[in-house]
């Protein structure tokens, strides 16, 4: 059983750093968080986007919706948990908010921190304690320090101070704000547990805390709000000093190993300042020429004379008793790399949506096509999102009356039929989702090989059409299956355990360690299926070059989630799922019976950051298309997802039929290795936490099969 970590405020910037740094070392990690920030600041303040992501991507982490300020829930948890580490970021952050609501601040602020103090000292005493405080302990005291003005820069002028503010710098005779006043309650009592009952417990008062995945406002997040500005062409507002007034930063992740180290070797009652030092410091102004730098955009600004009340001056933490104490500690992340990674950062976030779009998914009332339209509604809110769906299949009505409600304009229509879509409003992007996705189509009997065709293969011809019409852009969701079956089949493996392994150093062109690469043949049979989908790739790219359109074509593997109409041939994680949590009979069928056989598994809803990054970025056609899976690392076979239902919902058999089925093979996996070279996409939903959402759907959705069956 995996130790237990619990982070407070782990929806936050420092909080969900230190969850996914914990959990990266066997943590089992568990957040509370209750959203209390937009209660504070408003819908901009939301942040379960943060903690639903936490939820997708770590498969050992729990999320507790509780308020810090309610003694009992928090003394029980504690109780409950008996976590081996506690560290404690959550906060109310602003100066200007607590004038307005002093109670809520300090109630936050001061008494949720010794709520969890008492509940450590009584439930789990030998665990450290990390608190995250802050460099405003000190006040405006800072400012007494004799400084000297240089070109771009305020600087200590005292010789005592060349390093830095030590951790000795009195916190006395200084104007905090009520704020500072609430977190210097915090950071006392915080050492006064340490020194009174002996408790490992540490103050990390920290410095700017910034990092890629700051969503930095005017009054707070001072890197990524300079870099957000830049990159929207933004007025920037500078508040007194001649724009040089001096801050050090420090990288979300530097502070979690810190954090970390303090976890191995704990002190009881330390304070330590924690911030990016001298090295990483920066004035405003050569914040602005690292902006330039990184971008190509010169940075519009303003200049205000009336510094802000309490504002230092300059400040820069004396790292020298964190290094004396923690050698293994280090900065990893240098202020270039810092301006690096949230440049980056922001250039995926603001171009997609800031532009107005109006996308047209087709299929959008089917599993794939209604996942992405929910993930364009709540991450891109200003997009306007209409869907075509001809409510063939079972379970579509439902995905209709949700999609409505989330303000979706739907059409009723078919892509076979032209007229259905001469009607519809102009769009500037369409994402193709409407297709037969059976291998078995067309041979089964339940589809004719005329209607697999006029499906997958008519129907994206005269969506071309529209794309030329409109003069937009066109992403077309393939298959793994447009690769050859043969060579597929040819590709050697052995049974190792529950699962077949491809052979070491196979000489298949296309074919590597990590899976199938778009170089593998495509050379027929592929099946009626994947031909149909690979001949409307060709006739994508052919009219992306011969009109000057922008396509890309993502060729998934196999995709899953929570709400997926499952069938033996299509589907298969959410089908063998809801089945067995049924105990509805189940079959390995092929390879001797024995289940092995193996396939990847990506999450629907992770193509949208390569959607949406598409969408805004430039058309390049080397990178057209494309392998979008879970890949190796996200790859199970039959049986070992029989293993996982078994631990979850007990024990059923499962029959075996040793004859293949037709277009079967033992091993498909593919490597998405050019998306993440080109666009720096990679899965964001692992294979546990798929298989759990996809369970906990069909234990609460009893009929689920029976209400989606063609």
């Amino acid at each position: 059983m995996s130790k237990a970590c619990l982070v407070t405020g782990s929806s936050g910037l420092i909080g969900s750093e230190v969850a996914a740094f914990f959990h990266e070392r066997g943590f089992g990690v568990h957040g509370v968080d209750n959203n209390q920030r937009e209660a504070f600041f408003g819908p901009q303040g939301n942040t379960r986007w943060n903690q639903e992501r936490l939820q997708r991507t770590l498969a050992g982490f729990t999320h507790h919706e509780v308020d810090i300020r309610d003694r009992a829930a928090v003394l029980e948890l504690v109780q409950t948990l008996q976590p081996a580490v506690i560290i404690h970021t959550a906060a109310q952050p602003s100066h200007d908010l607590a004038a307005r609501i002093p109670f809520d601040d300090f109630d936050v602020n001061a008494t949720g921190t010794l709520n969890l103090l008492e509940a450590a000292r009584r439930h789990c005493p030998e665990s450290p304690f990390i608190h995250m405080s802050t460099n405003k302990v000190y006040g405006d005291r800072p400012n007494t320090i004799a400084l000297q003005e240089r070109e771009t820069r305020w600087d200590y002028a005292d010789p005592q101070f060349a390093q830095g503010i030590p951790e000795s710098f009195s916190i006395d005779q200084s104007k905090h704000s009520l704020f500072g006043a609430s977190k210097v309650a915090a950071d006392v009592m915080v050492q006064e547990y340490g020194r009174y009952f002996g408790l490992p417990t540490c103050c990390l008062r920290g410095g700017c805390l910034t990092g890629p995945n700051h969503a930095g406002v005017e009054l707070h997040g001072f890197l990524s709000y300079l870099v957000k500005c830049n990159l929207e062409g933004r007025e920037y507002r500078i508040y007194g000093y001649q724009g040089k007034q001096v801050r050090d930063n420090i990288h979300s992740v530097d502070v979690a190993g810190f954090m970390f180290e303090f976890y191995q070797a704990p002190r009881a009652g330390e304070v330590y300042n924690l911030g990016g030092g001298k090295d990483n410091s920066c004035s405003i102004r050569e914040a602005f020429a690292m902006a330039e730098a990184c971008t190509g955009r010169k940075q519009v600004h303003t200049y205000v004379e009336q510094a802000r009340s309490g504002d230092h001056i300059c400040y820069y933490s004396d790292l020298r008793k964190m290094r004396a104490h923690y050698p293994r500690w280090q900065l990893t992340r240098s202020l270039p790399r810092i301006f690096e990674e949230i440049v980056a950062a922001w250039q995926q976030r603001i171009p997609a949506r800031s532009l107005e779009m109006r996308v047209l998914l087709t299929g959008i009332c089917g599993f794939v096509g209604s996942t992405l339209a929910r993930g364009l509604r709540e991450g891109w809110p200003d997009w306007e999102i209409l869907g075509l769906d001809n409510f063939a299949r079972a379970g579509s009505e439902t995905n209709r009356r949700a999609l409505r409600g989330l303000g979706v304009r739907l059409f009723h229509g078919d892509v076979r039929v032209p007229s259905d879509l001469e009607t519809l409003p102009r769009c500037d992007w369409i994402i193709e989702a409407a297709a037969n996705p059976s291998v078995l189509a067309g041979v089964d009997g339940r589809t004719s090989s005329r209607q697999l065709l006029e499906h997958n293969l008519v129907g994206t011809i005269n969506v071309l059409e529209l794309q030329k019409q409109w003069r937009c852009g066109f992403t077309l969701l393939s298959t793994s299956r447009v690769y050859s079956i043969r060579a597929l089949a040819a590709i050697p493996v052995d049974a190792q355990g529950d699962r077949f392994v491809p052979r070491a150093d196979t000489p298949i062109s296309g074919f590597g360690a990590r899976g199938v690469t778009e170089e593998f043949s495509a050379e027929p049979p592929l099946s009626l299926y994947g031909s149909s989908k690979r001949a409307s790739e060709l006739l994508a790219c052919e009219y992306a070059e011969s009109f000057n359109l922008p396509v890309f074509i993502l060729r998934c593997g196999v995709l899953a989630g929570a709400g997926q109409f499952g069938r033996i041939d299509q589907g298969i994680f959410s089908y063998w799922i809801h089945s067995y949590c049924r105990r509805r009979p189940l079959k390995y069928i092929g390879f001797d019976g024995a289940g092995r056989q193996v396939r990847d598994c990506l999450h629907a809803r992770d193509l949208l950051p390569l959607i949406t990054q598409q969408i805004a970025g430039p058309h390049a056609a080397e990178s057209r298309v494309l392998n979008v899976s879970g890949g190796l690392g996200q790859s199970a076979s039959l049986r070992q997802l029989s293993a996982w239902c078994a631990q979850r919902f007990g024990e059923h058999p499962v029959a075996a039929e040793p004859r293949n089925r037709p277009f079967d093979v033992p091993w498909l996996v593919l490597d998405s290795g050019r998306a993440a070279q080109v666009w720096g996409w990679k899965p964001q939903t692992s294979l546990e936490a798929i298989w759990t959402e996809i369970a906990q759907h069909a234990e609460t959705n009893a009929d689920w099969l029976e209400a989606t069956a063609d």
